[in-house]
């Protein structure tokens, strides 16, 4: 997988500018940056993009103050491309999830979707396309502060755990706990079905005495509803005469109440003669008061004359007020309009006239331009020639590496047959009375012979050392020389890339030129336009002294009138002292009607009051007859509490014998339930005996001494070569190291041995620490490239983050070198650092700086 894109908005330090990485503008780039500035976020992206996987919760993704976080990612795999964007949208109660996947259509020129449903289906469709994890991705792409020699500085118990953590065979552990606890699982589930069998065959034992005493509750169930029938069939009868009772006594109820209600209305009408008589008495005492009220009537009958005829004069005046006020504002609004504008065109005339000024000065830069535009031309052409030669170059370059390559590891595999050679010749020194090559007696000229073919193929095979190395002198030579020559290559392919980027800025400038020549004529005609229309305006403000005049006329006849509002407030104030004498008038003329009224409801009172009296007469008789009747009612109320007393005895009892027979009956049910789980239980445990002893055969397989086991047995052999092929190379041919796996007291260990140019075992801490770095690398590189294999998808890129705070300057020239010389192993190679000496040591860099109020942003520089 080659990474080709990355955008990001709103992701943890990066803000709502969007902010775009693209990853074709080199092959090895320094991400630089003061600390907390977002270079490591650019590799927090990454992962966030393909696994959706953040720092903490993944609402602390979105950065302080936005909605929404969002990344997408373009890579290249198997010779397409694709694109993941991924979102996370904060709402008022939750976290919005999005994702997509699209592959590149070449026809359509776009992305086309091919993404699931939802979030869920649409990661399967991504996991499987990338065909490794997330932690598989990250052991094998990242190089992290700290973490490169965690390997080799643990412990041999610690370290081959680690191994396992990072190769995943570990998670062999979970299942074969997971199988030991379903073995437990299995064997306590036998134990306990044994166990419920014995407990339920205690419980069966007494079912046939429980059978009998159902057959005996039955027959007293019987008996027991006959004498509860004959006696509800009693007490109903009574409980039918008690309901005749009831019904009278409501009867008594509602004459009473009748009774009640008649008096009421009774009173009713005595209070309401009583109320009308008295309203009578007020009546006559307002009416001794209409002279008086009909002289102050006339007397504001003439106040309203005189108000009205102060109202016109108010009218008049107020006309020409309002006509006054809207030629005034019509005069100061056109005036104000026309010196406004007067003053735009003035302003606008200036502000034309220093454009014009502008666009001389500018387009007098054109010649300049011209000239540099055909110099830059001449200069691309050249450089076009020299760049095609990049291809060839670097094909010569990688199979000369190749060579290189080639010849060290021949060179590596004699020196360990040299070394095998002289331990035999050692050996042979001590030869018994058994020759090794012919098992025949031995003599002392036989042992010589012995020794000289061991000596003869150990100088056969140093000869053979060093006629390759003097051919890998060769092959380094060439090289070197094709590295300069690509060197110098790339930097006049760069040159190119300046050179065609100010030929760019040129043609844009010229264009800009042209843009001013027609801008400078359309200033200059806009201009002359203004000046006209300035000309207008200064006649339009002398034709406003009419209006002027009319103002100062209309001022003159509102003088006239001689409107006076005192007096016109001091009459509506003294008529207002008048208010309410024709209301008080006409509601004296309704006194008099309804005095009339009220002596005919006074008769018609007392008519109804004697009509009542008669009927509350005739329903006190009725009551005391209905109360002659009731006075039985408390002795057939006793005779029926006793009747209801034996009734509810019969059904207590009859409740507790159906009880008891439902009781029986689950019991029996129960107990014959039991007796089928006892052999249902007997059929159970016998393919449960078989699952237990699968799953401590499964035990035995997840654990540390099966699978485990064969898979790092698998992997060490070839992480080892893998490691020896890049420390050749890196240490030229110094160093080599091997890795074993034993056991210790019963405990599994992973033993790291290092050998130096002497063939010598050192302690890691012995070496120096350009040379520790080398073979952490090394090591850590190899776990890559096997991790990669596994996956069968190789990762092409490689992130290292923050590798150089612990190192010297001599310690990071060293790293450098190292990081170039492994360069043509991947795609892309990321370098993040905060340190200053870094800025140079790559070229392009990606710089990334902090805004704390629009936040992160990166330029990448060449």
């Amino acid at each position: 997988m080659i990474p080709r894109k990355l955008r990001l908005k709103n992701f943890l330090s990066y803000g709502d500018d969007p902010q775009s990485l693209d990853f074709d503008q080199f092959h090895i780039a320094a991400i630089t940056g003061k600390n907390g500035a977002g270079k490591s976020t650019l590799v927090e992206a990454i992962l966030f993009c393909l696994w959706g996987n953040g720092r903490g919760n993944n609402a602390e993704l979105i950065r302080k103050g936005a909605t929404e976080a969002r990344v997408e990612m373009e890579f290249e795999l198997k010779g397409n491309l694709y694109r993941v964007a991924r979102s996370l949208s904060r709402g008022r109660n939750q976290l919005t999830h999005k994702l997509s996947l699209g592959i590149y259509d070449a026809s359509e020129k776009e992305y086309r979707n091919i993404g699931g449903g939802g979030v869920q289906e649409t990661q399967a469709k991504i996991d499987r396309l990338i065909g490794i994890s997330r932690e598989t991705f990250a052991h094998s792409a990242f190089f992290g502060q700290g973490k490169a020699d965690d390997l080799i500085r643990a412990a041999p118990a610690e370290r081959r755990k680690i191994l396992a953590e990072i190769l995943g065979s570990n998670r062999y552990d979970a299942l074969s706990k997971k199988a030991e606890e379903k073995a437990e699982d299995c064997k306590k589930e036998i134990a306990a079905s044994k166990t419920r069998i014995q407990i339920l065959e205690q419980d069966v034992s007494n079912l046939l005495e429980l059978r009998a005493d159902l057959e005996r509750k039955k027959a007293e169930r019987q008996r027991c509803e006959a004498l509860a029938n004959e006696c509800k069939a009693k007490l109903e009868n009574l409980n039918q005469t008690l309901l005749e009772l009831a019904q009278k006594a409501v009867a008594l109820n509602a004459l009473d109440k009748q009774i009640a209600s008649l008096e009421a209305d009774h009173k009713r009408e005595t209070d309401a003669v009583q109320r009308k008589e008295a309203e009578i008495r007020d009546i006559d005492s307002r009416l001794s008061k209409r002279p008086e009220l009909e002289r102050k009537q006339q007397e504001a009958q003439t106040l309203k004359e005189e108000i009205r005829a102060l109202d016109e004069k108010q009218r008049q005046a107020q006309e020409l007020k309002d006509q006054i006020a809207r030629h005034e504002n019509d005069y100061n609004q056109q005036k104000a309009r026309l010196e406004a504008e007067r003053n735009s065109k003035t302003e606008r005339i200036e502000s034309l006239s220093k454009l014009i000024s502008e666009r001389d000065a500018r387009l007098k830069q054109k010649k300049h331009l011209l000239d540099k535009h055909q110099s830059l031309q001449a200069r691309l052409a050249e450089l076009a020639k020299e760049v095609a030669r990049l291809p060839k170059v670097e094909s010569s370059l990688n199979d000369a590496r190749q060579n290189e390559a080639n010849l060290r590891a021949e060179i590596s595999a004699t020196q360990s047959q040299m070394e095998t050679i002289k331990e035999k010749g050692i050996k042979a020194k001590d030869l018994g009375d058994v020759c090794p090559l012919c098992q025949s007696t031995l003599s002392n000229e036989h042992k010589e012979r012995v020794l000289e073919h061991y000596r003869n193929e150990y100088r056969a095979l140093q000869k053979q050392a060093e006629d390759r190395a003097t051919l890998l002198a060769i092959e380094e030579d060439k090289v070197r020389r094709l590295q300069n020559d690509l060197d110098a290559l790339r930097k006049k392919e760069t040159e190119k890339h300046t050179v065609d980027l100010d030929l760019t800025l040129v043609i844009n400038d010229l264009k800009t030129l042209e843009g001013f020549e027609m801008e400078r004529q359309r200033f200059v005609a806009e201009r002359t336009t203004h000046e006209e229309n300035l000309k207008g305006i200064e006649e339009r403000l002398l034709a406003l002294a009419p209006l002027r005049d009319e103002i100062q006329s209309l001022k003159a006849r509102l003088d006239e009138i001689g409107y006076d509002s005192t007096l016109h407030q001091g009459k509506k104030k003294a008529l207002e002292g008048y208010e309410g004498i024709a209301e008080t008038l006409a509601r004296l003329e309704n006194d008099e009607r309804r005095k009339e009224q009220l002596r005919g409801e006074i008769a018609e009172h007392q008519a109804r009051r004697q009509s009542l009296s008669q009927s509350i007469a005739q329903n006190r008789q009725q009551a005391d007859l209905l109360r002659q009747d009731l006075e039985r009612k408390p002795d057939l109320e006793r005779e029926q509490r006793e009747l209801s007393r034996q009734n509810e005895d019969l059904d207590k009892q009859l409740q507790d014998i159906r009880v008891r027979i439902q009781s029986l009956e689950c019991d029996i049910q129960s107990k014959e339930q039991k007796q089928a789980k006892i052999e249902a239980l007997r059929q159970k445990i016998a393919p449960i005996e078989e699952k237990q002893k699968l799953y401590e055969i499964l035990k035995k397989a997840f654990g540390r001494d099966g699978i485990q086991h064969l898979l790092l047995a698998e992997a060490v052999p070839v992480i080892e070569r893998h490691a020896n092929e890049l420390l050749s190379r890196l240490t030229n041919n110094l160093f080599s190291l091997s890795i074993k796996t034993e056991n210790r007291n019963d405990r599994p260990t992973l033993e790291i041995f290092i050998s130096d140019a002497m063939g010598e075992t050192r302690n890691y801490e012995t070496f120096s620490g350009g040379e520790r770095f080398r073979i952490d690398f090394a090591l850590r590189l190899a776990l890559s490239e096997y991790l990669s294999q596994m996956s069968g998808t190789p990762v092409k890129l490689l992130v290292i983050d923050e590798g150089f705070g612990s190192q010297d300057e001599e310690g990071i020239d060293i790293m450098t070198e190292v990081i170039k010389q492994v360069g043509d192993r991947f795609e892309k190679i990321l370098v993040i650092s905060h340190l200053e000496k870094m800025k140079d040591a790559f070229s392009p860099r990606i710089s990334v700086v902090k805004d704390l109020r629009k936040g992160s942003r990166f330029e990448v520089i060449d």
